[in-house]
């Protein structure tokens, strides 16, 4: 629902697993695809172009959100290889995880698990990724 204001085009990839969802917003599930296939694999090449499902198929994506609760975020960094410092995401005072171009704010690094803190390493990263694309649009 978050994601509406942005765009209408959303798909919801269960990973193989059944979706569970709330009877509050089930009436809401129309607004959006769902694709229940197993995930393979992620491709692109400097950015995100889509996902390789488990029967070979390929789903063309513009971007991809990990929702909260299907995987945590160390698993998912552990798999994506993603630097970890014990149970956290590592990131440096950018926000910058050691793979260029993906950046990681709030609980998941390891600060305190407050709001105003998940708040403040956001706008961080967002302003960190702002310098990124202009540098990139500057140099390209």
């Amino acid at each position: 629902m978050e994601l509406l204001p942005f765009t209408k085009d959303i798909t919801v990839f269960t990973n193989g697993a059944p979706l569970r969802i709330s009877d509050k917003y089930k009436e809401d599930l129309s607004r959006f695809r769902i694709n229940e296939k197993k995930i393979k694999e992620l491709y692109g090449d400097d950015v995100i172009e889509g996902l390789v499902l488990e029967d070979g198929s390929r789903e063309a994506v513009n971007g991809l959100f990990v929702a909260y609760g299907s995987a945590s975020s160390l698993s998912f960094a552990l798999k994506m290889g993603i630097a970890t410092d014990g149970k956290s995401i590592y990131v440096n005072e950018k926000m910058e995880t050691n793979i260029p171009g993906l950046y990681a704010a709030g609980d998941c690094t390891g600060i305190f698990k407050q709001i105003a803190v998940a708040v403040g390493q956001g706008a961080i990263a967002a302003r960190s990724m702002i310098e990124t694309v202009r540098k990139i649009r500057k140099d390209g």
